[in-house]
């Protein structure tokens, strides 16, 4: 077995990864909604802006067999460093997982990273499986300490019918009296990219993160633009409604949606966020209920809405009992200083 750099560039190598991912989700995650291969080769190619990725692959008899993804902000909290290791199913045992973990403790340290996260994924009735429980032992030999707990949870789009929405809408409006609601979807309108700079920026600082230190994110339009570009290549549109203070005209609220390509029937509800000041007017439960409605109307194909939050984040997790959310998975996030 030998360890090399991938090159994303190659379409076999591509073809081999996108392998490797699907096998080990049909293992792993079992009856959890996995991505389109065009939302992963669209990653391969390009990564996250303001982001540089290393992807190592182990390869035995020509195939790739194990892969470790590190991730590296550039632009912000820079001190941070975020890994995931696949190991097909096939090759488990035979310590691969452990070098690819050796590999990414190096890359670390070449790049002067002082916190490394990474996540250990199990659907709900796999929880305690022997990889997983493999993975966590190997992660607190090298010194890493769990951190925080996130709930994968699972909506159908038609737990509330029509009628219902719309009658939780009028009472929602009614409550949040003095805020107004801009919607749209696809690309964020030229207009609205500044104002919704200063939500983009304290995103890190407002969502729980465990004990990772983080810093506001240094958003700005261009960085916002390529963001989108990315998003565009995917091809994964946004449904997005925000929330605009009127006395202030400030943007104090916002929630999205990401729509994945064909064939693919699920949705992921990304950040529901409310400023601080501006909680207990029921504008979180009022920006969701407008963003599923958007979203019903424009992408009918959508059955299944995805979210995830941490199980300490109370306040949403209570808003998202609302919409029939029910927990299909975990993600446990583990955490190393140096």
């Amino acid at each position: 077995m030998k360890l090399q750099p991938v090159d994303t560039t190659d379409g076999s190598q591509v073809d081999q990864l996108l392998d490797l991912l699907r096998v080990s989700h049909d293992v792993d995650q079992a009856g959890i909604p996995s991505l389109p291969d065009r939302v992963w080769r669209s990653r391969f190619e390009r990564p996250r802006p303001g982001t540089a990725v290393d992807r190592e692959a182990v390869w035995a008899d020509e195939r790739i067999v194990g892969c470790l993804t590190f991730a590296r902000p550039m632009v912000d909290n820079m001190h941070l460093a975020f890994f995931d290791v696949v190991v097909h199913p096939d090759h488990r045992r035979h310590r691969i997982g452990s070098a690819l973990l050796t590999r990414a403790l190096e890359l670390a340290d070449e790049h002067r990273r002082t916190e490394m996260a990474t996540v250990i994924n199990s659907a709900k009735d796999c929880r305690f499986s022997e990889a997983n429980q493999a993975a966590i032992h190997m992660l607190t030999n090298a010194g890493f300490t769990h951190s925080l707990r996130e709930g994968h949870r699972y909506a159908s789009v038609s737990h509330m019918d029509a009628q219902r929405v719309e009658d939780l809408l009028h009472r929602y409006r009614a409550k949040a009296h003095g805020y107004e609601l801009l919607s749209w979807t696809g690309a964020i309108p030229r207009e609205h990219m500044e104002p919704l700079l200063r939500l983009d920026r304290m995103l890190l600082t407002e969502v729980p993160t465990g004990d990772m230190h983080v810093e506001p994110e240094r958003f700005d339009v261009e960085r916002s633009i390529q963001r989108q570009r990315q998003r565009a290549r995917a091809g994964i549109d946004i449904v997005h409604t925000v929330a605009r203070h009127q006395t202030s005209g400030l943007y104090v609220g916002h929630s999205l949606f990401q729509v994945f390509p064909e064939p693919a029937i699920h949705a992921f509800q990304g950040i529901t966020l409310v400023e601080a000041e501006h909680r207990g007017r029921g504008l979180g439960m009022l920006l969701k209920l407008a963003n599923l409605q958007l979203l019903r109307k424009t992408y009918p194909r959508i059955e299944l809405i995805e979210t995830g939050t941490a199980d300490e984040n109370a306040g949403m997790n209570a808003i998202n009992e609302h919409f029939g959310f029910s927990t299909w998975s975990t993600a446990d996030h583990y955490l190393r200083r140096s």
